[in-house]
């Protein structure tokens, strides 16, 4: 009889209530401080954007800072604003910015906890005017050391320092902030048009077709240059023959030199 009470009792041994037990606390305070972090992080007022700092090129201050504070307004799961320096996509923006401004070089955003952004600007420096015809115009455009166009001359040919290049390839249209030609190719552009300049060359323009490209001078002759070739032998070759073969009074009635090829051609 003692041993059926015995075992009565451990079937039926009183239950402890969940409050009483320690997971349960440690679930509550786990819920707790993550509702407490969420709102810290997305609802609080301490990292919500408060500042804005833009340097580098004073006249786009305005419209960039318009393109940042629209992203703030974006919402995050359709309720949240993106006003926060956690829901904040700085990279995105950056993107936008270069996309908007074809004259941007490069845009960083950063982001100074815990309530600031900074953004550095960088603008696109010309170092030469890009030229093309189509049947109805002649379009004129910036072009900086890449090879990126980017800005048009809307009113007729571009009255500037700058070297010029015309373009004799096929091109329908040109997109601000691409690139028009590969970069190396710009360089050794700009290489031949400074050392022409040190030779007392200086260029009325130059002109280019795929690897070919001639420069013609003020003088009313040009010189034909292969871009694909060893430019600094070109140009060492250029020297050598206007100090012995080629005179001043012999440049009068000359009409080119063909540096296309290993042996130089005059006429």
């Amino acid at each position: 009889m003692v041993q059926k009470k015995k075992n009565f009792k451990k079937r039926f041994k009183k239950k402890i209530p969940i409050y009483k037990k320690r997971f349960f606390w440690y679930l509550v305070l786990a819920i707790l401080g993550v509702s407490g972090l969420t709102y810290l992080v997305l609802f609080s007022p301490v990292f919500k954007i408060d500042k804005i700092e833009i340097t580098g090129i004073p006249n786009l201050e305005e419209k960039t800072q318009e393109i940042i504070k629209t992203e703030t307004e974006n919402k995050f799961l359709f309720f949240i604003k993106k006003d926060n320096l956690f829901l904040f996509n700085a990279n995105l923006v950056a993107r936008q910015l270069l996309g908007a401004f074809p004259e941007l070089k490069s845009a960083e955003l950063k982001k100074h906890f815990p309530d600031s952004l900074s953004l550095t600007l960088q603008q696109r420096m010309p170092v030469a005017t890009w030229a093309f015809s189509t049947s109805s115009s002649e379009n004129y455009f910036l072009v900086d050391e890449t090879g990126v166009t980017f800005e048009e001359y809307k009113t007729g040919k571009a009255t500037t320092t700058l070297p010029l290049i015309v373009s004799k390839d096929a091109i329908d249209e040109i997109t601000l902030g691409k690139q028009i030609i590969d970069e190396n190719k710009m360089k050794l552009i700009l290489k031949i048009d400074t050392n022409l300049e040190s030779l007392a060359l200086p260029t009325n323009h130059f002109s280019i077709m795929e690897n070919n490209l001639t420069a013609f001078l003020k003088e009313g002759w040009r010189i034909e240059f292969n871009l694909e070739s060893d430019i600094d032998l070109t140009l060492a070759k250029l020297k050598l023959l206007l100090e012995k073969e080629i005179t001043e009074e012999k440049r009068k009635t000359l009409e080119y030199i063909d540096l296309r090829f290993n042996k130089a051609y005059y006429k």
